[in-house]
């Protein structure tokens, strides 16, 4: 679930994309080294880094309290995560025969399987020694042993489907129609979203030092319509001011301050299984999950 200090990360980070857009290895878009940090920097920070030499400058991210809203309240659908696995076991269907490929690295996984007027359904937990399985709406379980998981598989999946074989790693099952593989991963649903006021302050040692940092930095998000949070969610940001806030109290030090207003997304997250059978009365198209995450099929196209 995204919060503020999320928020003041993905802030960070486009701080730094937009400083360093070919990578903190290379030099800065603006000449000058730049350290970007969370919080309110102290006057010692501040004037170790502007005092060095080479000089160098700071800008911080800092949450503006008080100045938040509420943007909407409700609770959305779920929606899966960008960042869930891929199933790591994959199959090719051609005629009757499926060969099967990759290995069990990705477990949980589900396999779903359709000849003729039969159906089969499979889950293999994460530890991968215990396999439930549903044969025409019978559930079963049966122990797969941690080693030789795929040839204890398919010998079952021969068991279940009369008139099936094994050969290597690829099964024959007469009326052979489709085989579905897929994996569990985790969704998020919205249930509200807020909006907050975030100050990026340059701190430099001079001048034009501070008009390039802060260019590059309101360019960068101008251009930027949302921010991208860890958890895989994201939020708008806007531009709301910007200007020059230069201190008497030392002259060396140049400022500028630059403000958004930020959305983020209060979510509540489920772990999900892909949807690889359908219920009787439901149609759905292929590519549509009900969440489904991700899943790998195939499909044998008869004439």
């Amino acid at each position: 679930m995204a919060d503020l200090s999320d928020v003041e990360i993905a802030l960070g980070l486009g701080i730094q994309n937009a400083l360093y857009p070919n990578g903190e290895s290379n030099p800065s878009a603006v000449g000058l080294d730049t350290v970007i940090m969370r919080g309110w920097p102290s006057e010692t920070q501040v004037n170790n880094a502007v005092s060095a030499t080479p000089a160098t400058a700071l800008v911080s991210v800092v949450v503006k309290r008080g100045v938040n809203r509420l943007v909407s309240h409700f609770n959305g659908g779920w929606i899966p995560l960008p960042s869930n696995p891929s199933p790591t076991l994959t199959v090719a269907v051609a005629d009757d025969v499926a060969t099967f490929g990759g290995d069990f690295s990705g477990l949980p996984l589900n396999l779903a399987i359709t000849a003729g007027n039969r159906f089969a359904q499979f889950s293999i937990n994460a530890d991968g020694t215990t396999g439930n399985f549903t044969i025409d709406d019978m559930l079963t379980s049966q122990i797969f042993p941690a080693t030789g998981l795929l040839g204890n598989l398919l010998a079952t999946i021969v068991s279940l489907f009369p008139g099936a074989s094994v050969s290597g790693d690829a099964v024959t099952i007469p009326n052979l129609s489709s085989v579905r593989i897929g994996t569990t991963g985790q969704a998020v649903r919205e249930v509200r979203r807020q909006a907050q006021q975030f100050q990026v302050t340059v701190w430099a040692p001079t001048p034009l030092a501070r008009d390039a940092i802060g260019k590059a930095i309101d360019t960068y998000f101008a251009t930027s319509l949302r921010l991208a949070y860890s958890d895989g969610t994201g939020g708008k940001i806007d531009y709301v001011g910007s200007g020059d806030a230069d201190t008497q109290q030392n002259a060396n030090v140049l400022k500028r301050d630059l403000v958004y207003s930020i959305e983020y997304p209060t979510v509540e997250t489920q772990t999900f299984a892909d949807l690889v059978s359908l219920s009787a009365g439901v149609t759905v198209k292929l590519g549509k999950f009900i969440p489904g995450i991700s899943f790998t099929q195939q499909t044998k196209l008869r004439d």
